[in-house]
């Protein structure tokens, strides 16, 4: 991996700055790499290459601490009346073991939302790392505008699971009956029962640095 840094001066302090597309940090010096000590240019044009014999072991992240985890990627399939929808979700965990239940946080103002406070019986998708192209479609646009459902129909994406439709490259569904809502600021939390789960496919799980490296995300 090649690590890039470039120079700023702020206040009359040179400051440098590591970056590796993930994670960068500020360090104080300024006339010399600070990861192998040689002397380089000053004032600094442009980025000076390090070796990769350099690790992010020394870089001070800028990461907030909550965005610096590796989270599993969701989809929720809900119904309500004749309407449906899918949507991206990654605020979900397990909160109990006997008997299962799952909390699931629906981001407020959209139709996943809406769906569930009137059918708050939906389905939580464990989506795979190849469908990381459907957040696109399922996580940045609007199910107030979009038929998803259509869209993803058309393109042969979906089958049906005990009455709802779902992702048939899914690794694996889980059917959820809500218990309780918790408001959670610009998040509803839902505390579900595990009604039904299936495991659908083997693979690996999609993930935010999947995300995080086909640029679909920045956090």
């Amino acid at each position: 991996m090649m690590y890039l840094y470039s120079k700023t001066k702020v206040a009359g302090i040179c400051f440098i700055e590591i970056r590796n597309g993930v994670s960068s940090g500020i360090f104080f010096r300024c006339q010399q790499c600070p990861l192998c000590l040689q002397q380089v240019p000053v004032p600094l044009q442009g980025h000076h290459q390090l070796p990769d014999t350099h690790y992010t072991s020394i870089i001070m992240t800028r990461q907030k601490p909550w965005n610096r985890v590796n989270l599993p990627v969701y989809s929720i399939s809900s119904a309500g009346g004749s309407r449906r929808n899918m949507n991206i979700c990654t605020y979900v965990s397990a909160v109990s073991m006997q008997p299962k239940r799952m909390m699931v946080a629906v981001y407020a103002g959209t139709q996943t939302l809406e769906l569930v406070r009137r059918q708050p019986h939906f389905v939580l998708q464990l989506l795979a790392a190849e469908q990381y192209r459907l957040v696109d479609l399922l996580g940045k646009k609007s199910g107030h505008t979009i038929d998803k459902l259509g869209r993803l129909n058309k393109r042969g994406l979906v089958t049906d699971w005990n009455g709802f439709a779902i992702l048939r490259d899914a690794l694996a569904v889980m059917e959820l009956k809500m218990v309780t809502i918790v408001p959670g600021g610009d998040h509803e939390l839902f505390v579900c029962d595990v009604v039904a789960y299936k495991n659908l496919n083997d693979g690996e799980v999609l993930t935010l640095d999947t995300l995080r490296a086909h640029g679909l995300i920045r956090i």
